[in-house]
C-alpha cells in the first residue's frame, strides 16, 4: 500500500488546507510531526511566507524585502532559516518512532532550494512513517522522481474535488499502518 501521499495542485487551490483537514480527523493516538507554509500578508498583499511546525515554532523563510541570491519571483528565500525550523522537524519527526504521520507542506520551488531538505525528505520518503506532502504542478528532475516512487500516491487537487479528498485520503490511511 502506499506509504507517500502526495497532493499536487496549482497555487492557492487548497492543499495546505486539505492537509489540515486530514489531521484534524486522524485518531488522536496517531502522532503527527512536520511543517506548514504560510502566506504572510499586509495590508491585504502577500509579502512572504513562513514555515510553521506542528509544535508551533514559527520563521520567516521568504520575503520581499530579503537580499538573497536565492529567488522565487519578487521574494528572497533565506535558506538558513527553512532549514533551522522546517528540515529540522522533519529530522526530529524520522527520530522519534512513535511519529507515525510526517506533514512536508510543500515540495516547492522555494523549500527546494535547500539540499538538506532535499536529502531529509528523500529518508523521510524511504521511512516506516506516512508521510503527507504537498507540491505544485511545477515538474523538474527532483519532483519526477518524488513523483514516479512506486510508493506514492498522487492525488491531483482542485476546487471541484478538494471538499471530498479528505474522506478519500482518510479511507487510505486507513488500510495504512496505524
Amino acid at each position: 500500500m502506499w506509504s507517500n501521499l502526495l497532493l499536487s495542485g496549482p497555487p492557492r487551490v487548497g492543499k495546505t488546507t486539505l492537509v489540515q483537514k486530514i489531521i484534524r480527523k486522524l485518531p488522536k493516538e496517531v502522532e503527527v510531526s512536520g511543517f506548514f507554509t504560510e502566506e504572510i500578508k499586509e495590508g491585504g498583499k502577500r509579502q512572504g511566507f513562513k514555515v510553521i511546525t506542528t509544535e508551533g515554532t514559527e520563521g520567516v523563510f521568504a520575503h520581499h524585502s530579503f537580499t538573497s541570491r536565492e529567488r522565487v519571483g519578487k521574494y528572497g528565500v533565506d535558506i538558513a532559516a527553512f532549514e533551522k525550523i522546517a528540515v529540522s522537524a522533519m529530522e526530529k519527526a524520522l527520530s522519534r518512532e512513535r511519529t507515525k504521520v510526517l506533514v512536508v507542506d510543500e515540495i516547492g520551488k522555494m523549500e527546494l532550494f535547500s539540499e538538506k531538505f532535499r536529502e531529509t525528505l528523500l529518508r523521510a520518503l524511504e521511512s516506516p512513517k506516512v508521510v503527507i506532502a504537498t507540491m505544485g504542478i511545477q515538474r523538474d528532475a527532483f519532483t519526477e522522481v518524488v513523483r514516479r516512487r512506486p510508493d506514492a500516491k498522487i492525488f491531483e487537487v482542485t476546487k471541484g474535488n478538494r471538499d471530498d479528498l479528505p474522506e478519500t485520503i482518510l479511507k487510505v490511511l486507513s488500510v495504512s499502518k496505524f
